[in-house]
């Protein structure tokens, strides 16, 4: 995807592509404005891709009595079930009971406000359940289900790039904003950008200006556009563990931990599990976050104190971290801090701050943003956001159906391998596939049915410029590949870009 004309005016530019920049940019592009966003690495390369994969409400949220917020939340949860039929789904949830961590009916209330407070949600109601000797300890024999939902994070960041560059929006990975100055008299924003890709400067114009670079926010605020912004943040890391799924669990727990957090055990690519999340204060470079050893220790006890097998360290196969950039609220445990959303407007310099939020809630977030620039644009569209179709899919989507589909246009296709190509890229696979008659017309097989034709497609379609981005967020593949895989995979994307891949 080649640069647009440098130097020109935009209504809006976004700096950062995670999971509030990139829906923010969709929003602004879906009502006409002219936009473009600029993330200094890969889309989706920090927090967004190190989430809990989760669309939900929040039901611990409900013991800090924040009905409202778990209110919208679960709104929007099911807004993005139906906008997102290949890359989201309905997961059950179920609670095992410990003595002397919460009370049974503490719970039932919990679940019943829960379900209440999903207005007209499709999902199933909560239930009691007893558990067979399958999965968990003996001594744990009963609890209860509920349902939310899992969500393929980074490719959700990548639908709403490719939304906002459908619009003609501008959207560059690998760019990173260096200094951004308002000029008073002309009313516009300066901003100069560096293409780290092609290692050169250049400088665009803009009437506004959002800050929408997550951990970065007060960072950016202070060393990029020479700006003292509140409120303070507190970084909060939360760790992600991934083990085998040894015992073929299809569904989804939360288990209590003895200082009461609640920890997730979630179904991942078939034969995973993700075991999370963490929440610890961060003060380290934000540059390079991973997983402490106490929080794989805290993870693996968890496990453990549930499980009828038992983990050790060298069952991690993987694990990942991100940070939370949470509204400082002087005091609370990290896990109790809100995950509330705040946006400032500075009206006077056209510069809109974004502070907090979680996944779930990025596009009612990136509404009420766009909103906020309603008085001083005039011709901004009303919002489409809640109910327009992204590029993977229209309103007659079925997973079940463009399987079919496909399986009676190629049948050469292992059944796998389709399954994974719509839960990746929805409607779009059939430009993956078409003018196929047999595998080897989808090019070089790198292992694990990664054909040619697919890295191409991304590459050409999807902003990818290193086999990272094609491995960890455009695809999880990354985590299947052996490193002999991952090197033939890096050559080739290599070719197919055609720059030097050492910029960072």
């Amino acid at each position: 995807m080649s640069l647009k004309k440098e130097s020109l005016i935009y209504d809006v530019v976004i700096i950062g592509g995670g999971a509030n920049g990139s829906g923010i940019a969709a929003e602004a592009a879906e009502r006409g404005l002219k936009i473009a966003l600029f993330e200094k690495n890969d889309f989706a390369s920090a927090s967004s891709s190190a989430s809990s994969k989760l669309l939900h409400g929040g039901l611990r949220y409900l013991e800090n009595f924040e009905f409202s917020f778990v209110k919208n939340a679960l709104v929007e949860r099911d807004i993005l079930l139906k906008k997102l039929p290949f890359i989201a789904h309905p997961l059950a949830f179920q609670i095992p009971i410990l003595n002397k961590i919460r009370f049974s009916f503490t719970l039932k209330l919990g679940l019943k406000t829960y379900d209440m407070l999903a207005v007209n949600s499709a999902l199933p109601k909560y239930k009691k359940i007893k558990f067979n000797k399958l999965f968990l300890k003996p001594k744990i024999k009963k609890g209860f289900e509920y349902f939310d939902c899992w969500v393929d994070d980074s490719r959700l960041v990548i639908l709403n790039i490719l939304q906002a560059h459908l619009f003609d929006g501008n959207v560059q990975n690998y760019h990173e904003v260096i200094k951004c100055d308002y000029d008073i008299k002309e009313s516009l924003w300066k901003i100069l950008v560096k293409d780290k890709i092609h290692n050169k400067e250049f400088h665009v114009f803009s009437k506004f200006l959002i800050n929408a670079s997550g951990a970065w926010v007060n960072e950016v605020c202070e060393k990029v556009l020479n700006y003292k912004m509140t409120p303070n943040l507190r970084l909060i890391k939360g760790s992600h563990i991934i083990i085998r799924n040894k015992l073929d669990v299809k569904n989804a727990f939360l288990l209590q931990h003895f200082d009461k957090r609640f920890v997730f055990v979630i179904p991942y690519l078939e034969n995973f599990l993700i075991v999370g999340t963490t929440d610890y204060e961060f003060d380290e470079c934000i540059e390079n976050v991973e997983i402490s050893e106490s929080e794989k220790h805290y993870l693996i006890d968890i496990f453990n104190t549930y499980f009828n097998y038992s983990i050790n360290k060298e069952d991690i196969l993987s694990s990942y971290s991100g940070i939370r950039p949470l509204i400082d609220d002087k005091g609370s445990k990290p896990q109790n801090i809100s995950r509330k959303f705040l946006i400032k407007y500075d009206k006077a310099k056209k510069l809109v701050s974004v502070f907090g939020g979680k996944l779930t809630t990025y596009r009612l977030l990136s509404e009420q943003v766009i909103d906020k620039l309603k008085e001083d644009l005039t011709l901004i569209k009303p919002s489409i956001s809640e109910t327009t179709c992204f590029i993977d899919s229209d309103v007659s989507s079925s997973p079940k159906l463009l399987y079919r589909e496909i399986h009676k246009k190629y049948p050469f296709l292992p059944k796998s391998f389709i399954q994974r190509l719509i839960s990746t890229y929805g409607e779009k696979c059939e430009d993956i596939l078409k003018g196929s008659k047999s595998l080897e017309d989808l090019g070089e097989d790198f292992g694990l049915n990664i054909f040619e034709k697919e890295i191409t497609y991304t590459v050409k379609n999807e902003f990818v410029m290193k086999a990272e981005d094609f491995l960890y967020r455009r695809t999880k593949l990354g985590l299947l590949c052996n490193d002999n895989q991952i090197q033939k995979i890096s050559h080739f994307v290599k070719r197919l870009v055609n720059v030097n891949q050492d910029f960072n």
